[in-house]
């Protein structure tokens, strides 16, 4: 008999639009909750998730009532969201989740800046109310034996007004397939935004790869 149960959450969210956002996180919530060995609660699950926001920004603070949570921003309330009267229905705390993100997101510039962290962010924290084996892993690339320094090297998201939001932070044999594929995923974007800050470098010739997705003619 195993001594341990070992939970490991594969969490490989990308943003996309904002109903995509709630149903990334209900099934995150309802899949923990379907296969964790022990007894645990939605409400447990989501309220530990968001307090990682602070994480991100340490401005940011989310305090937790009987009925509600509320995000303050430098002492001051950004946001409000009453708990559902279900504490178990997932689809609700997924909705609470993205909402206080985009608040998060919509309120402080670092928040915004770091978007593509809060996911990994709020996982790290959501761990805390497991057992002590269980752990999260939040780069793609380390199963392909890719070291990616505990976080991910490509993230991607379609605003609401049509942009194509990617973030490359190294590049690695699967960042042109991945680029690719995105760009294939939302032909309907209107325009594109590739942003290479704190790109740490990477492979030289799948830099090349991705820029020539680009360019139709030239030396790179």
């Amino acid at each position: 008999m195993l001594r341990y149960f070992v939970f490991v959450i594969c969490l490989l969210i990308g943003f996309t639009t904002r109903a995509n956002e709630i149903n990334d996180w209900a099934v995150v919530y309802s899949q923990i909750k379907d296969n964790y060995l022990g007894e645990i609660k939605i409400s447990t699950l989501a309220t530990a998730a968001l307090k990682g926001i602070n994480e991100v920004d340490k401005y940011l603070h989310l305090a937790d009532d009987d009925t509600r949570l509320t995000l303050y921003y430098k002492g001051k309330v950004v946001k409000v969201a009453r708990k559902p009267q279900d504490w178990e229905d997932f689809v609700s705390w997924g909705n609470i989740t993205a909402s206080i993100i985009e608040a998060a997101r919509n309120t402080s510039p670092v928040a915004d800046e770091k978007s593509f962290q809060i996911d990994d962010a709020l996982a790290r924290s959501l761990v805390k109310v497991l057992d002590k084996d269980s752990k999260v892993f939040t780069g793609i690339d380390e199963a392909n034996g890719i070291s990616s320094r505990n976080h991910r090297t490509f993230a991607d998201r379609l605003e609401n007004d049509g942009t194509l939001y990617i973030k490359i932070i190294a590049f690695n044999k699967q960042t042109v397939a991945k680029l690719q594929q995105v760009i294939e995923d939302n032909s309907n974007a209107s325009r594109l935004v590739l942003d290479l800050r704190d790109c740490s470098g990477g492979q030289a010739s799948a830099a090349i790869q991705a820029a020539d997705l680009f360019l139709s003619d030239g030396v790179i």
